[in-house]
Parts: structure tokens; sequence; C-alpha cells
């Protein structure tokens, strides 16, 4: 009986990482396995090595199916982030309107997930901001998030959000900004509040945002909240 031809090195590699290409932990090895396997199966072409052209179609097929796989978990995993991170801001801007500031612009600890903070609005400009909106609109009762923009490091992340808030006596549009603050017990960072605007045409814009240096005086107790006509 004729001896069994080796099996080819390149069909072997591509199927033992094809294998891998579906487990969530490994989510590059299918742009590897997918090259190799479709060179393992043009050089074996015209080979009568049937083993190794078997094992490089599998290997081509697993490869396909652990792609989509990856597609299919990343998608899953970026919507749970999301979703987590929108609770995050919502619970940050929720607490602005309730001049909670411990909670919506919270310090920064000195930590190596930590950036440094960024200016942020003051307790007394808080508490301004959130009578006013009380007095202009009622209780918040709900936030929705139209479309999110983020930029800055790895470890210095902003987001920016455009927002709808509805109130108890009016709908309105608006933004925030946020820092993206790392936790060391939890996946999803924290959010900042950096700056909040509800847009009001008729009364003018409600703006919560950090003083700029330059402008403060320190002879004008009043805190830099303002509505931009």
């Amino acid at each position: 009986m004729a001896p069994k031809p080796p099996r080819s090195m390149l069909a072997s590699i591509a199927f033992g990482l094809a294998i891998l290409s579906p487990v969530p932990c490994c989510p590059f090895v299918g742009f590897i396995s997918t090259p190799l396997a479709i060179a393992s199966m043009w050089r074996l072409r015209n080979s009568e090595d049937r083993r190794s052209r078997q094992l490089a179609r599998a290997a081509m097929i697993l490869s396909l199916v652990g792609l989509v796989v990856q597609a299919v978990t990343l998608e899953a995993l970026s919507d749970w982030v999301m979703k987590n991170l929108d609770r995050n801001m919502s619970a940050s801007i929720r607490s602005a309107f309730a001049n909670d500031h411990s909670s919506c612009v919270m310090d920064i600890a000195a930590s190596p997930l930590a950036p440094i903070a960024r200016p942020a609005p003051t307790a007394q400009q808080l508490s301004l901001f959130a009578n006013q909106a009380k007095q202009r609109y009622g209780e918040l009762q709900n936030i929705s998030f139209v479309s999110q923009v983020g930029n800055g490091g790895m470890l210095n992340v902003v987001m920016t959000s455009a927002i709808t808030l509805r109130f108890e006596r009016k709908d309105a549009t608006g933004s925030a900004v946020f820092q993206l603050v790392p936790q060391n017990a939890q996946w999803i960072p924290a959010a900042r509040l950096i700056e909040l605007t509800v847009d009001d045409a008729k009364l003018g814009d409600l703006i919560l945002a950090p003083a700029a240096p330059a402008t403060q005086s320190t002879n004008d107790p009043s805190p830099p909240v303002s509505a931009k006509p």
C-alpha cells in the first residue's frame, strides 16, 4: 500500500487558526486564517493531496464562520457598552437637574487609570442651574440621546452628546459634554459632567459650564450660569 502523502503545513496552520477564529477572546484570528486558507487552496489546486485540499477547504469554511461570529459578538458587545454608558451619562444629567454635585461632577482620585480632571461646574453653578431649570420647566421626566461623538486619548475620552429632554411643562433639545473616567472595579467608565445646555429660543438657552479663568472676577460672587438669548 502506497504511503499517505504528508499534509500541507500551510493547510494545517490555517486549519488550526480557523478553529480559534469563532472564539470571542481571539477577535483577529479569522483575519489571519482566511488568507492562509486561500493561499493553501491556491497552492494545492493541482495537487493530488486530497487530505490537504480538504483541510484547506475546511479552514476556509471555519474562518468565514468565525468572522461572522466575531462580527455578531462585537456588535452585541458594542450595544451592551453603549447601553451602560448611556445609563451613566443619563444618571449624570439627572443628578445635575436634581442639584447633586457629587454624583454628576465627581472628584477624580489620583490613580493610574484616572486622567487629569478637566474643569467642571462648581456646586454653586449647579445649584443655580438646577433651580432655574425647575422654575422654567418643572421636573425632568425623560432623557434621550440623539447622537454621540467621542474624542481625546485612551484615558481621557470626552463624549459630546446631542440630547432631547422631556420636562413636566416642556420638551426641549440640548447637548451635554462628559469626561469618561475609567473605574477600577467596573468595565464601563463613569460619566463626569463638564457642560450641559438646554436649548430655549424663547427664554434663552440655559447653560451649565465651567467658568473661564481669564474672565472670572474675584469680586463677583455670582456663578457663571447664563441664559443665552
